[in-house]
């Protein structure tokens, strides 16, 4: 694990570290893995990157899986937010915003939601195409069903995001996930 999060809270440094613990807990491999860094997603080049090819949703997240977006990359390495992620604060009460509106999972701990989450990346990228499709038909099939609106309104963006909130619900989520149908197969497929 290479975590370069010097630059963010104390207690969000503590916080993310305790998470990325408790990711290794679960699964040792994707944790033994993990590269975490920051970085100020409001530079200048940041931003003009953000809206060439994110169409300017990049530089308003907590956090990005690069692995998503980088062929080559199998483990997971992960981008965090320093402006999000500079107060402890702001970042817990942000992230809870969004989790008591339902936008994303009802989590515990709101840093677990994020380590999960974009660890998860990794996992749906490099997924075998039979466990792939099979997902995305589950998503497809059931994207209006209310099994997915209870794990998050973030889920219904595409089959992996869909996925990856699904892991963080299941893993990090308040006990009801563990009956979600999404939940449930996120979690057989994240090995």
């Amino acid at each position: 694990m290479n975590l370069n999060i010097s630059r963010l809270d104390t207690r969000v440094q503590g916080s993310i570290r305790d998470s990325c613990k408790r990711l290794g807990s679960v699964h040792r491999g994707l944790a033994e893995g993990l590269t975490m860094h920051t970085m100020d997603f409001r530079l200048p080049v940041v931003e003009k990157l953000d809206r060439t090819f994110f169409k300017g949703k990049f530089c308003g997240t907590y956090g990005i899986s690069v692995t998503t977006f980088v062929p080559f990359i199998r483990t997971p390495v992960i981008l965090l937010n320093e402006r999000w992620l500079s107060d402890y604060d702001l970042a817990t009460n942000s992230l809870r915003r969004t989790m008591d509106c339902g936008w994303h999972p009802e989590c515990d701990d709101v840093f677990d939601y994020l380590v999960f989450h974009e660890a998860a990346h990794t996992i749906y990228k490099n997924m075998s195409m039979n466990k792939k499709r099979h997902w995305k038909g589950f998503f497809r099939d059931r994207k209006n069903r209310s099994d997915i609106m209870d794990i998050s309104g973030y889920s219904l963006v595409n089959a992996g995001e869909c996925f990856c909130e699904s892991v963080a619900a299941y893993y990090c989520g308040a006990d009801h996930y563990r009956s979600n149908r999404f939940a449930a197969m996120a979690r057989d497929l994240f090995f």
